[in-house]
């Protein structure tokens, strides 16, 4: 008897532990299979903004007081009656919309060994959009700015007009986020004059909040 309940007991025992495994190996999985789900409905509301393809159409838009021809694959930089007015056409590969909130322009230092690409720029320094631009997944949209004369928060006037009479580099800093506020992204593009007086944009890396 002493033997059969041993035995009974050591069963019970063996059948517990396989339960507790089989228990411990489904409840991973599921929190496996969850992360994944997570994981694929963060992408699917992440929006990533890059400069549009130069064979996009092109696109007019409109300022208070201005009107541009805003060319795919270039950025729009130009000085009117002592304002200055940026644009540049965005196409996002992101899963999701993208709303553009806040930008910040600047003349780009000539020694690149001033130039910080690693920490994240201070949103704290960016101009808020006075109306949000969106860009639809998969689409193309666009980001437009002005400096206008007698400004002294949206960056330094003389410092840019400098670099665009000199046909210099200036740097784009985009914050922008999905249609909820999430995502909250800084992107970092390169604004640079061709041989033709053509401003070229390109994009450096992007920075997540």
């Amino acid at each position: 008897m002493a033997d059969t309940a041993t035995i009974a007991s050591l069963a019970t025992a063996v059948g517990t532990l396989v339960l507790a495994v089989a228990t411990f190996a489904s409840t991973r999985s599921a929190n496996h299979s969850a992360r994944v789900a997570e994981r694929a409905l963060d992408l699917n509301l992440r929006p990533l903004l890059i400069p549009a393809h130069e064979w996009e159409p092109s696109e007019r838009i409109t300022f208070h007081d201005q009107i541009f021809e805003l060319r795919s694959g270039f950025a729009a930089v130009e000085e009117r009656d002592g304002n200055l007015y940026f644009a540049a056409q965005l196409r996002n590969v992101g899963a999701g919309i993208g709303v553009l909130t806040s930008w910040k322009i600047k003349a780009e230092a000539r020694d690149v060994s001033q130039i910080n690409l690693v920490d994240t720029p201070d949103p704290a320094t960016f101009v808020p959009q006075q109306r949000s631009l969106y860009v639809p997944a998969g689409d193309v949209g666009y980001w437009q700015g002005a400096i206008r004369a007698g400004d002294t928060d949206r960056g330094d006037a003389d410092a840019l007009r400098k670099a665009i009479a000199n046909g210099e580099r200036i740097a784009l800093f985009l914050r922008y986020s999905d249609q909820d506020g999430g995502h909250d992204t800084i992107t970092r593009y390169n604004i640079t004059p061709d041989e033709n007086d053509d401003w070229l944009i390109g994009i450096t890396r992007h920075w997540t909040l």
